[in-house]
């Protein structure tokens, strides 16, 4: 199967107060989030079913300026996208290159984050085990 983005997988925003952030967007959005025990990060899951009838999630999520922003990077924000082989992904963008970070597995499924021809910060990932 040739690698490819297959829909958006969430939009990450960094805070420099990620609880006061997550409230503001409940007082004037209606927008309920849940935590991670006593971490910083503010989160929703928005269910949906895709066209193969696979039960999925858009991620909405807070969380403090210092977690995972690349060093160097001005931006206060990422977008993950869910892709199919995510290591032919990567392969296509380092062929026109493309700087992609090292590759990361983890329970949630496969992870690597470049940058876009702007600078913007995007998280590619693979969900490894889909409902």
């Amino acid at each position: 199967m040739a690698g490819k983005v297959e829909n958006i997988g969430g939009v990450f925003i960094y805070a420099q107060d990620s609880k006061k952030l997550a409230q503001w967007y409940e007082d004037h959005l209606g927008l309920k989030h849940e935590t991670w025990g006593n971490s910083e990060v503010y989160y929703i899951s928005f269910p949906y079913t895709d066209t193969e009838s696979n039960k999925r999630y858009f991620a909405w999520s807070i969380m403090p300026a210092k977690t995972n922003l690349p060093a160097k990077s001005p931006k206060i924000f990422t977008m993950n996208l869910r892709v199919s082989n995510i290591e032919e992904v990567i392969k296509k963008l380092e062929a026109k290159g493309v700087e992609v970070k090292t590759m990361e597995v983890h329970e949630e499924g496969k992870f690597a984050w470049c940058q876009d021809g702007e600078g913007n910060y995007l998280e590619l990932w693979e969900d490894v085990n889909p409902s």
